[in-house]
């Protein structure tokens, strides 16, 4: 009886031992991955940050400008199945810079294409451009920026920066239709931005509601078994091949697979894309109310930013389909709206161009050099969410770069 009793004694010793091990070895894996999550896979880390549709913690209302990240952050996101997670780093303003700066030899105010919505912080066009030019460059992007936000926010945040140059992201931003009413939407009326900054104050109230809900305990300790029991039961069903043909197919069905340079390219092409690109000739945009405001507000602000010796220049960033939309016509079903849209996709550019050369204007049009990189058959796109890509972002600085004008002096 006293060896049974010692024998059970010293197994209840061994197995308490061997539940401290393993709460001291859960503690020091949660606290390593809390302090330091880089060296965990992608999809843990992202569980520790939770992003896209859980706004509230990545956006914050700005009653200046409509909205704009949250400052001082450090977070994985993943906006899109079509993205890898990667880190989003925001200065102390809420904008995408790495370290915060009050002073910048440039900055660049524009919308996702200029913060860079689907690529890590260093592979952005505006790290692309500092890296080339050796200036210092303020990235002042903020994904669902319209125009009249982007206005705003070179006055707010870019202009107090005193750059030598500002550089404004031009993304068809005149003569879009609204998508509630179905009707023109003016984005340049006076009353346009405080309506635009109530949508966002309901929206984001509305998903800060859902994330408190949504919020839960996250185990990283318990994601990571998960993981690799995971990869396990894959590795010995198969289930791996076969979420892999769930994703082609999936990924099939949401694009159309064309050829260019003789490479497949996969590329989304919604009809509803189409018929607004057709619809959108050089002539509706000049007969457009936001086109005469436009104007005005650029040449305003060229004064404001010439005054303290900031030289403005505009930026035109295309979006991937209007690009490859004459390389790949002959290419899609047919529809009612192509050969319009064909016809009418560059008129935003060759609009800017003609005012900027009739008010001695910089302006950098991006257009012809992806376009001509895109007929090689270069990747430069996300296929589904058609953000540029780090190949994409990485032409679009370098050519910034080359036609970027000296600053005035």
């Amino acid at each position: 009886m006293a060896r049974m009793s010692r024998r059970r004694s010293s197994l209840g010793r061994r197995a308490g031992l061997a539940v401290l091990g393993a709460a001291l070895a859960v503690a020091l894996i949660e606290g390593a991955a809390r302090r330091d999550p880089d060296w965990l896979p992608p999809q843990i880390a992202a569980g520790l940050h939770p992003s896209a549709p859980a706004w509230s913690a990545v956006f914050m209302l700005d009653p200046r400008t409509g909205v704009r990240l949250r400052p001082s952050r450090r977070v994985i996101i993943q906006p899109s199945p079509d993205h890898r997670p990667y880190w989003l780093v925001t200065d102390a303003q809420g904008f995408r810079n790495p370290q915060d700066s009050p002073r910048a030899d440039v900055v660049a105010v524009g919308d996702s294409m200029t913060e860079g919505v689907g690529v890590p912080d260093e592979q952005t066009w505006v790290r692309v451009l500092e890296q080339t030019s050796g200036w210092s460059v303020a990235n002042l992007g903020t994904r669902g920026h319209e125009l009249s936000m982007k206005l705003a926010t070179l006055g707010v945040y870019g202009l107090p920066k005193r750059p030598r140059i500002a550089l404004l992201e031009y993304l068809d931003d005149i003569g879009w239709r609204d998508a509630a009413t179905g009707q023109r939407a003016e984005r340049l009326a006076p009353d346009h931005l405080p309506q635009m900054i109530r949508a966002w104050q309901d929206e984001l109230a509305s998903a800060q509601r859902q994330d408190a809900r949504r919020r839960r305990p996250y185990l990283v300790t318990c994601a990571l078994v998960k993981m690799a029991g995971a990869a396990l039961r894959d590795l010995v069903t198969g289930a791996a091949g076969r979420q892999a043909r769930r994703e082609e197919q999936e990924m099939a069905r949401r694009t159309t697979t064309v050829f260019l340079g003789g490479r497949p390219v996969r590329l989304a092409v919604p009809p509803g894309d189409l018929e607004d690109l057709a619809v959108r000739s050089r002539e509706f945009l000049r007969r457009h109310p936001d086109w005469p405001r436009f104007q005005e507000h650029l040449l305003r602000l060229r004064q404001r930013c010439a005054a303290q010796g900031t030289r403005l220049v505009l930026v035109v960033i295309p979006d991937p389909l209007p690009l490859y939309l004459p390389l790949i016509a002959d290419q899609l079903p047919p529809h009612d709206a192509l050969r319009a849209a064909v016809t009418h996709v560059d008129a935003h550019a060759e609009l800017l161009a003609a005012f900027c050369r009739e008010h001695d204007m910089p302006c950098i049009d991006v257009t012809p050099a992806l376009r001509a990189a895109a007929a090689r058959g270069e990747p430069l796109c996300f296929p589904v969410d058609v953000h540029w890509d780090a190949a994409g972002h990485r032409l679009i600085g370098q050519e910034i770069a080359r036609q970027l004008p000296p600053p005035d002096e």
